[in-house]
């Protein structure tokens, strides 16, 4: 089939990824979108799953085929060095899927040949816990050995770009001629009407129109005119060699996740961007405050020792940045305005000391925050304060909420625990859950030292540090939540939202009393 659409200049398409050099001449875009597709409904395409990965501080997606109950077909360009990915089962709407796993990077088998640098045996499979079939979720079968579908129609899908600056949140797919054979390993389609793949659709399908069988996986190209994908029959047995029966690899059992209920509206994370090196997004402003903190001199946390905290992956625009949260009722989190602002969404992991580790996860768009109205970030950091609505979660001893402050009391000379999973003073990760005993200080105290008094500012000494931003500050005896992490003034003191000044905003848009 063909669908018309402009044609999309290869200039424009080079200039928006990271480029590979392919049979030693041309340069190409690797990070694929579906220009001039379609949307697909419900069911059309079982097979195809989207992924969200994470690797260091960037994240981003990809496509995907499901060729088992518990395998995933995919590229390797996709997972190289990946954390974890998330992948979404049986929807066309991205994220808002009827299944999601989150598998580590222990059930990523990447081909051992494959070139970063040339992208050669771009393949990669990933283990899953089994899922079971229906209308929505099923399997595609691979191609056939012998035949190197030369002429042949085939279907495209993903949810990538479907042109500059274009985002589809819906399944996309269109029709593409297979080119006469040029490579055993690849296959090519090249059009002249402004379809092809594009940026976001790599490690997604290619799946024959009649008899429908996946003989390519999304790798490089140039949007508008050229893909390239990796031919499936060529890697046959290197697939069987590790789905068999006889595979005995050490696998860590994901935990599976019901996915949202409410829809979940996200920004498309740029491919490019995340694979390419940039300058990380800056949350401060233009005072001489450092609002990235850390616990720093901590000790370690136990499991269900601070039920109530929560670790949060914020996407902005293509970054990934660290902060925690409170949780004050089953749909609500209360953390920090400087964390969510310009947020396109958050991933809420609740239940556990290790980072991004949680019993369960939920993702959140940015319709789901709630910053406060009068939120200065550009000066003083007041009204640091802000709301996640989550869907439901129920509490256990993991799990659990913690109670907000009194109104009338202003916990001076009060010891309260500051709790997150920030950098330590030598500029260290903590993987664990990291909390410290801390002091609250006089009003007068804390307005000695920032650059502009408020009432609803708290200030405590030491100091906490970066990552911990948004996290909570609990009293000791008869546990209350009295401030949210805001700011640092290094080596004298931190500044938290003092709660208590904020009951009535919260009661307003959360109903709690």
């Amino acid at each position: 089939m063909q669908v018309l659409l402009v044609f999309l200049s290869v200039a424009f398409a080079l200039s928006l990824g990271a480029k590979l050099p392919l049979d030693g001449t041309q340069n190409f875009n690797i990070h694929q979108r579906i220009f001039g597709g379609k949307d697909a409904h419900k069911g059309q395409f079982p097979y195809i799953v989207s992924m969200h990965i994470r690797r260091a501080n960037e994240s981003y997606i990809c496509g995907g085929s499901i060729i088992d109950h518990t395998w995933i077909l995919t590229a390797a360009h996709c997972i190289h060095n990946a954390d974890w990915v998330k992948i979404f089962y049986g929807s066309t709407t991205l994220w808002n899927s009827e299944l999601s796993h989150v598998v580590y990077s222990d059930n990523i088998i990447e081909h051992e040949n494959y070139d970063n640098g040339t992208h050669v045996n771009d393949i990669a499979l990933i283990r899953t816990p089994r899922v079971e079939y229906s209308e929505l979720i099923n399997k595609v079968s691979l191609a056939d050995r012998g035949n190197d579908y030369e002429g042949a129609w085939a279907v495209a899908s993903g949810w990538g770009e479907i042109a500059h600056n274009s985002i589809s949140k819906s399944l996309q797919f269109v029709g593409l001629q297979i080119d006469r054979k040029s490579s055993n390993t690849i296959i090519r389609s090249t059009t002249w009407d402004g379809t092809s793949c594009g940026r976001g659709d790599s490690g997604g399908p290619l799946v024959t129109q009649d008899d429908p069988k996946l003989i390519g996986i999304t790798s490089t190209g140039i949007g508008g005119y050229l893909t390239n994908f990796c031919r499936v029959s060529a890697y046959l047995d290197w697939i069987r060699s590790h789905t068999g029966l006889e595979y005995k690899a050490r696998v860590r059992e994901p935990k599976t996740y019901n996915s949202l209920t409410m829809q979940v509206l996200l920004v498309v994370l740029s491919v490019t961007c995340a694979l390419s090196h940039g300058a990380k997004l800056p949350l401060g402003g233009t005072q001489n405050f450092d609002i990235q903190q850390r616990i720093q001199k901590g000790k370690d946390a136990h499991k269900g020792q601070f039920p109530y905290i929560v670790s949060l992956a914020i996407s902005k625009k293509n970054r990934i940045t660290e902060c925690g949260g409170s949780i004050i009722d089953n749909n609500w989190i209360l953390t920090a305005a400087h964390c969510t602002h310009n947020a396109d969404w958050v991933e809420i992991f609740y239940g556990s000391t290790k980072y991004e580790q949680g019993e369960f996860s939920h993702v959140v768009g940015s319709d789901n925050i709630i910053e406060h109205e009068n939120y200065d970030m550009a000066t003083t950091h007041v009204n640091d304060i802000a709301l996640i609505r989550t869907p439901r979660v129920e509490y256990s001893e993991l799990v659990n909420k913690v109670s907000l402050a009194d109104r009338d009391n202003d916990y001076v000379g009060a010891w309260a625990i500051a709790s997150g999973w920030g950098k330590n003073e030598y500029g260290r990760k903590q993987e664990n859950l990291q909390f410290i005993d801390l002091q609250i200080h006089s009003k007068m105290n804390c307005w000695n030292y920032i650059y502009k008094p408020s009432d609803t500012i708290i200030c405590v000494g030491p100091f906490v540090g970066e990552g911990d931003s948004g996290g909570p500050l609990v009293t000791r005896d008869d546990p209350k939540l009295v401030g949210v992490t805001s700011f640092l003034d290094p080596g004298r003191l931190s500044g938290f939202s003092r709660v208590s000044s904020y009951l009535d905003w919260i009661r307003k848009h959360t109903g709690l009393q």
